[in-house]
Formats: C-alpha cells, structure tokens, sequence
C-alpha cells in the first residue's frame, strides 16, 4: 500500500507525531546531559594528564615514570603518598617545587595512583582538605616560632555519597617533614578538634608522622557550615620551610588503612 509522505507524521509535521516543543525539550535535555557528562571528565583529569601535560614531569622522570629523563625512577614507587606529596611540594634537590595552583593535593593523588604507588589510596580522594597557614612567622632571634594552621575537611565535588566513610571511621595522619627533607622527628603539636575550645598534643614518631584515630577524627564541613567543622595545628618549627601533609584516613579496616583524603601547605619561620 502507498502511503503518503505524512502518513507517519503527527499534526505537527514532526516523525512520531511529537509536537516540536516536545522534540526541542528532548534535544535539550540530550544536549544537557552529554554537557554535564563532558565536564564531569574534564573535572577530575587523567594521572597521565597532570604528569605529562601540566607539570612536564616526564622530563626528567620518562614518560611513564621510568626514569629515562636522569630523575629517579617513580613508577611503582615504594614511596608513601604523604612523602611523594611533601617532596613535590617541597623538593629537597634541584628539582623545583610545584605549589598547588599548578595541581592540587587531589590531582597528586591521581598521578600517585597513575604510577602505581605502594600505598592503598583513594583516587580521586573523597574527601579534600583545605590546609591554611598563618603568615610567615618570626623567630625574633628565638630558636623557633609558632605558626598555627586552620584545617577544614569537606566531601569533594567530585564524590559519591558510597565513596565516603562513615564519620566513626574517619581519623588524620599529621606529616611533618624540613626542607631538607628530614622528617621532624619526636616533634610536639597541639590539636583542637572542631567545635571545641580546648586543645591536645600528640607527638610525632621517627617518621614525623603522627595518627591521630577515629575519635579524634574528621569533622566534615556541610554547606554554609565551615566554623563548625574547623579544626586547628600549631606548633613551635625552627627557621626555614616545613611541609605539613594532613590525610583523612578510613578506619573501617584498621588494618588496611586507605587514604581518602588529602592537603598540604608550606609552612614558612622566618
């Protein structure tokens, strides 16, 4: 049988007999999700992409962290995330330092994972955590100064509600190394947890690392809610830089703790 051409055409002359407004709400709505899908991949960049393209790495370590540009070899590295990131921020040789506005703690995190590093970590993290320091401190001919720093942990943008512990599950992992590159060993800090007014002190080990459990733990920031989620360091450090790297850790299996978040800053005595 012959049909007509618009036998299989709605009164509105559009296929399926779908009124145009419908057909233009369809196609916005299309075009809105492939947008929204294009720039969640563009959020959260590929461990090869910070590392190649934003940081040149690949200069001086190969293109895949071999080692073939006379840097060390970082593929596989035996080194712990908190190390790797005090060392890009804070580099102990003459390789030069990478301040967070070139990547952030999260996007060291991914190139971590990109290069297959030994430690279980998140990546992209969970949960980011904003490290900010007090003005470079003056010793005034002491040996040391004081220098406090704010510290708020938050759910990242780019997280799902499944990716995130429980807030009983979540501590720190307070990281304190010089610009030599020494860990600041046996080092005294003070520790106010958000919301309240009294403040601890832990010290940290060997390893200038100190773990700080789950009852001392994350207070993670909900919108419009930041003082009360605002936890405070401060400790005396001597003339000079010392990176501190602050990780949210997840508890749920003491004994495979994994890394679920992560920030640095560069602590600065004058």
């Amino acid at each position: 049988m012959r049909t007509t051409p618009n036998s299989s055409r709605g009164t509105s002359g559009q296929p399926g007999g779908l009124p145009a407004h419908a057909l233009s709400g369809i196609v916005g709505l299309l075009l809105f999700a492939f947008l929204t899908v294009s720039y969640a991949q563009r959020a959260v960049p590929s461990g090869e992409e910070v590392y190649v393209d934003r940081l040149g790495c690949w200069n001086c370590h190969g293109t895949t962290g071999q080692g073939a540009g006379g840097g060390v070899v970082l593929t596989k590295t035996p080194l712990a995330l908190r190390k790797f990131v005090s060392y890009v921020r804070l580099p102990s040789k003459e390789m030069p330092p990478f301040a967070p506005i070139m990547a952030s703690d999260a996007e060291l995190a991914i190139v971590y994972r990109w290069l297959d590093g030994s430690e279980a970590v998140k990546a992209p993290p969970a949960i980011t955590v904003d490290l900010k320091s007090s003005a470079a401190a003056r010793t005034g001919g002491q040996a040391s100064a004081e220098v406090s720093v704010e510290l708020i942990a938050r759910v990242a943008e780019t997280a799902l509600p499944s990716d995130v512990p429980v807030a009983a599950s979540l501590g720190y992992r307070v990281t304190l190394t010089s610009d030599a590159g020494a860990p600041l060993a046996n080092h005294a800090v003070e520790y106010q947890r958000a919301g309240r007014n009294d403040w601890s002190k832990f010290t940290t080990d060997e390893h200038g690392e100190a773990l700080l459990g789950a009852d001392r733990g994350v207070v993670l920031a909900k919108a419009g809610q930041t003082d009360k989620a605002r936890a405070r360091l401060r400790t005396a450090l001597p003339a000079g830089k010392t990176a501190l790297v602050v990780e949210t850790l997840d508890y749920t299996a003491p004994a495979n703790l994994v890394v679920v978040g992560i920030g640095s800053a560069i602590l600065r005595v004058e």
